[in-house]
C-alpha cells in the first residue's frame, strides 16, 4: 500500500492533533497534487485512461493522525480500480522530485503549470499547519521541509506588470477565508484564499480577524 506521511513539528497544537481546518487545506492541497501527477503520467505514459479511472488511482485517503509529534498519513490510489496500478512508479517518481524541488525552491523540468498551480497551494498549507515538516513516501524519507524558507514564487505563473491600486470599500467576512469588499457604488469585490495569498499564519489570521470584528 502506498503512502504518503506528513510528520509535523513545532505547531502550537498538541502533540498528534491538528485543527480541523488546517488538516482539511492540506488533504484538499494533497489531493491535488497527486492527481494532477498521475494524470501527467498518463499523458507521458499515452495512457489514454478514463477520466474516472485516473481520478482513482490519484485518490488521497487520510488513513490516520497519531503522535510522535503530528503524523498525518494518507494512503494513495483506490485498489479497486485496477488490480495494478501502471501509473503509481511514475507518480511516485514525480512526487520525489516535486517535493525535493519544494527543499531547494527549484521547480523541476516536467511540472506543468497546473501542477505549480496544486504545488503553490500544498506549500500554503503546510506553512500555515507547521514550521517544519518531514515528508515520506511508503516508508522512505522524501525532504525535510522548513517551511518558512520555502519560496512560493517558484510555483507562481510569470507575473505581468504589477499596477498598484487603492480599493476604499466595507470588507465583509463571507468565511474564515473568503472576503468581499463593498465599495460606495455597490461594486463587489471577491478576495477568496486570502490568508493564502499573504501567506498568513494562522494567528496572523486570528488577529486581522479579531481587528476587522473589533
Amino acid at each position: 500500500m502506498r503512502e504518503i506521511e506528513l510528520r509535523m513539528y513545532g505547531q502550537a497544537d498538541p502533540p498528534g492533533e491538528l485543527r480541523a481546518d488546517a488538516a482539511a487545506r492540506v488533504g484538499e492541497a494533497l489531493q491535488d497534487v497527486i492527481l494532477r501527477l498521475t494524470r501527467e503520467a498518463a499523458n507521458a505514459a499515452g495512457l489514454g485512461r478514463p477520466p474516472r479511472v485516473l481520478e482513482q488511482l490519484g485518490e488521497v485517503r487520510l488513513a490516520g493522525v497519531t503522535q510522535g509529534s503530528t503524523r498525518l498519513i494518507f494512503r494513495l490510489g483506490d485498489p479497486s480500480a485496477l488490480d495494478v496500478d501502471p501509473l503509481s512508479g511514475a507518480t511516485d517518481r514525480m512526487f520525489t522530485e516535486l517535493v525535493t524541488g519544494i527543499a531547494q525552491n527549484r521547480r523541476p523540468a516536467f511540472v506543468t503549470e497546473t501542477i505549480a498551480e496544486a504545488t503553490g497551494r500544498f506549500v500554503a498549507s503546510l506553512q500555515k499547519a507547521s514550521p517544519q515538516t518531514d515528508v515520506t513516501l511508503s516508508g522512505r524519507t522524501v525532504a525535510r521541509l522548513e517551511t518558512g524558507r520555502v519560496d512560493r514564487t517558484v510555483w507562481q505563473q510569470p507575473a505581468g506588470p504589477v499596477q498598484e491600486a487603492t480599493l476604499v470599500g466595507q470588507l465583509e467576512a463571507l468565511h474564515s477565508d473568503h472576503f468581499r469588499l463593498r465599495d460606495d457604488v455597490g461594486h463587489r469585490i471577491e478576495l477568496r484564499r486570502f490568508s493564502e495569498d499573504l501567506a498568513l499564519s494562522e494567528q496572523e489570521m486570528d488577529d486581522f480577524l479579531t481587528a476587522i470584528h473589533g
